[in-house]
């Protein structure tokens, strides 16, 4: 992650080696065909986070990752688990909460209540608009307490027609662009998801089912520690996941 100056944080991700194979309950040659197909590179658990809350099959419920990724191997196909598994509640916000509400795209207030995002992970660094009743610049630093405060911010300066800041916000990990950039520009792409995820992981602690070295491995590595790739679309299923209803 970096502010204005480009700067990232640090990424540490604990070494640690496991496997996880999903228990199936069939008998005999089914049984055997059935776990080939279920077969997971040696998946770990992330971060030591709990998963005791809660049964897996229950709605507004997060696995952990080890167990989603037992439950969705590598090959695609989706296994399910003869045993309860252990979930935590669902307590994470969607890009969308996240998101800027700039005023040129049609918002008033730009964060709704309850989206504070923290004062290390900030949405810009500082914001600048052009003020043509005074004739000069706005300029506004990022305070948290004044995050579901803020109004009427553009993303395009209208008269200057420059980025008003939002692009010398925080960056998260090796991403390209500043968290906000990401949730701006596209919603629905892997950037914006795990950076609702990063996000979530600041705001919920130990609750939320990845940390935030978690995620900026994931985005760097397109894997596990271990080794087991995620797809893109393995990554977005996850975080969706762990959005609250």
């Amino acid at each position: 992650m970096s502010t204005e100056n480009d700067t990232k944080l640090d990424s540490t991700v604990a070494d640690a080696n496991g496997a996880s194979v999903a228990e199936l309950s069939h008998k005999g040659s089914s049984k055997r065909k059935l776990l080939q197909a279920a077969a997971v590179a040696p998946v770990v658990l992330m971060s030591g986070r709990s998963a005791l809350a809660c049964t897996g099959n229950q709605t507004g419920c997060t696995l952990s990752l080890a167990t989603w990724l037992s439950a969705h191997p590598a090959n695609g196909q989706t296994v399910a688990l003869s045993h309860t598994a252990g979930g935590t509640p669902s307590c994470g916000k969607p890009p969308l909460h996240w998101k800027p509400n700039c005023k040129d795209y049609g918002g008033t207030k730009t964060f709704p209540t309850g989206c504070v995002w923290p004062s290390y992970v900030q949405p810009f660094g500082p914001y600048t608009c052009w003020d043509k009743t005074r004739n000069q610049y706005t300029t506004i630093t990022y305070n948290k307490a004044n995050c579901t405060k803020y109004t009427d911010l553009y993303h395009i300066d209208p008269t200057k027609r420059i980025v008003c800041g939002w692009d010398k916000g925080s960056r998260i990990g090796t991403m390209p662009k500043s968290a906000s950039m990401h949730l701006i520009a596209d919603i629905n792409s892997i950037e914006s998801h795990l950076c609702a995820a990063y996000l979530n992981a600041c705001t919920y602690g130990s609750a939320y089912p990845l940390s935030t070295s978690d995620i900026e491995y994931i985005y760097a590595n397109r894997c596990l520690p271990g080794n087991r790739p995620m797809t893109n679309s393995e990554i977005i299923a996850y975080c969706q996941s762990t959005y609250a209803a």
